[in-house]
């Protein structure tokens, strides 16, 4: 029997050990990984990985202070951007457990100033974004912010008072706007009579015992051991300060172990309960019965065979993401201040490192690319055949692809999204994004040598993409579109003029813009959030007004002076 034991025993220890020294080996790839992308005189990366509620992998790479050469700590603070949004949703899901609100409430009921556009929308649209408000951030941008600017608390709330008009009617589909969430913190403090950010202090922070973490409401508040924002450009690295104050959708500064303790509540249930967990990462569906991968202020997809929730976020030269597989009570998060950090790639290694065998195996998951899209592998094309602008099959205005062949290289250029890759290693019709090869994309629908159409593979997502047809413009008068133009919504004015044979943009503050025809009384800016302008028409074919729209704000109206 002793002898039975001590075999047992050592059984036991050699397993224990293999374990560690497979871990080890992990964590030691991951390490050779991360430090060749941030050397000790860079801007940096704080990564956690968390297994049954404990960090497996807490390291700390690079500078949070250029200027003054201060390297990343475990007290270091970075700004999680829209990251946020998951503990505005926490808070709102608070309140309703307390029977203060309910997330089918219309809005107006809180914050009764909003214009009623002939349909309710809910917190519950707001927190999905599904709402059909426009983001504030486009806004911004299309009234000539710049960054470094001063956002206000109450400007998102100020923009959204002047909308005339949504992007779609709430709840029939997903249109990522800040707006929502923004209008979310305000309801979180009229109803508990606290400011967002000492609500979230009395009844999320100091509850966890996330005692590092701070929301930054001002943009003159100091916020000790921040780390500062930078952007590395083609020729140098540049300091990326925001002076942004807005709340819900943004601006809480928090730590790498008070992430740790965040994400652990998801199983610990240390604050809120089963009920707001499932409520968080359940998938909205839409009232065209479409099921999307948006919990509210989370994520919610499956990855490789299990449930995934996740949140990405960049803000100014910050990068954050948290991922969480419950089933396996695993999570990775990772926080930077440098703007070239992937925060999708290095996670997806983890993922595919730690959990390979919890997982089901990548090449299953690659095989199924083809019968998702019903593609044919027997196609191949040239890159000439590939060229070409591909809209979204949902027709929003501007969303466009661009394929194009620079020195036998096919470039895929997406300005909706200021965006610019490049796509290589085909097989047959199937390629993948050279700058992250999960990415897949799937040339199809041949007619005349040429593919009508592109199958986009990510996460488990496919989107389709048509071909446009060529046009001939050469009759169109550009004169045409030329004079000044004012938006009541946005309180600013454009003025269209021709320089250079090309349709220009001229504003006291904007670049100057050019712009391509796409299409009758249809361009497409060089800009993201100038990324289509329609021209519309009297009854007489007179240019009356204009309409820009961009991936979140669709549609503004600007009426010729």
């Amino acid at each position: 029997m002793k002898s039975l034991l001590l075999v047992v025993s050592v059984a036991v220890c050699f397993h224990a050990t293999s374990i560690a020294q497979n871990l080890t080996r992990k964590n030691f790839k991951i390490d050779s990984i991360i430090s060749a992308l941030y050397p000790d005189n860079s801007p940096g990366i704080a990564v956690a990985i968390v297994k049954d509620g404990k960090p497996i992998y807490e390291k700390y790479f690079g500078v949070a202070n250029m200027e003054h050469s201060l390297p990343l700590t475990p007290k270091s603070k970075f700004n999680i951007s829209a990251v946020s949004e998951q503990f505005t949703a926490f808070a709102i899901l608070l309140l309703e457990k307390k029977r203060q609100l309910c997330l089918d409430d219309d809005v107006r009921k809180y914050i009764p100033e909003l214009s009623y556009f002939g349909d309710t929308i809910t917190l519950r649209h707001l927190a999905t974004h599904t709402s059909g408000l426009k983001d504030y951030g486009a806004l911004h941008n299309m009234q000539g912010w710049r960054w470094g600017d001063v956002i206000l608390k109450d400007d998102a709330l100020n923009l959204a008072i002047k909308q005339k008009d949504l992007n779609f009617k709430p709840g029939e589909e997903y249109c990522y706007s800040r707006t929502g969430f923004e209008l979310l913190a305000k309801v979180v403090s009229r109803v508990s009579n606290l400011s967002f950010a000492e609500f979230c202090k009395e009844y999320i922070f100091q509850p966890l015992g996330m005692n590092s973490t701070v929301i930054r409401d001002s943009w003159t508040k100091i916020i000790p051991n921040r780390t500062q924002s930078y952007f590395k450009t083609s020729n140098a690295l540049v300091n990326y300060p925001s002076n942004d104050e807005s709340v819900g959708s943004g601006n809480i500064f928090t730590t790498l172990d008070d992430m740790v303790i965040w994400c652990n509540n998801y199983s610990t249930l240390k604050i809120g309960d089963a009920a707001i967990i499932k409520k968080l990462s359940t998938q909205y569906i839409t009232s065209k019965n479409d099921t999307i991968n948006q919990g509210l202020g989370i994520d919610v997809r499956n990855y490789r065979g299990t449930i995934f929730l996740q949140a990405r976020a960049a803000s100014a030269g910050y990068r954050c993401a948290i991922n969480l597989f419950p089933e396996h009570k695993f999570s990775v998060i990772i926080l930077s201040n440098n703007n070239s950090t992937n925060t999708y790639k290095l996670s997806k290694q983890i993922f595919d490192m730690y959990l390979m065998n919890e997982l089901l195996p990548a090449t299953l998951i690659e095989s199924n690319v083809v019968s998702i899209s019903n593609t044919s592998s027997n196609y191949q094309f040239t890159n000439k055949q590939v060229s070409g602008r591909y809209m979204h099959e949902s027709l929003k205005p501007g969303i466009i692809i661009e394929i194009y062949e620079v020195d036998s290289v096919l470039n895929v250029k997406m300005d909706f999204i200021q965006q610019h890759f490049h796509i290589g290693n085909n097989v047959g019709n199937r390629y993948e994004l050279i700058e992250n090869p999960p990415v897949k994309f799937v040339f199809d629908d041949s007619l005349n040598g040429k593919p009508q159409a592109i199958y986009k593979h990510e996460m488990g997502d496919v989107s389709k993409w048509v071909r446009m047809n060529d046009q001939d413009f050469s009759k169109i008068k550009l004169s045409d579109y030329t004079g000044e133009f004012y938006s009541e919504e946005l309180s600013t004015t454009y003025n269209f003029i021709i320089e250079d044979g090309q349709l220009k943009l001229n504003h006291k503050v904007i670049e100057s813009t050019a712009f391509k025809q796409t299409g009758i009384n249809v361009f497409q800016g060089s800009i993201w959030f100038l990324n289509q302008v329609e021209f519309i028409l009297n009854a007489k074919g007179e240019v009356k007004g204009v309409k820009i729209s961009n991936i979140s704000a669709k549609n503004v109206f600007f009426e010729k002076i």
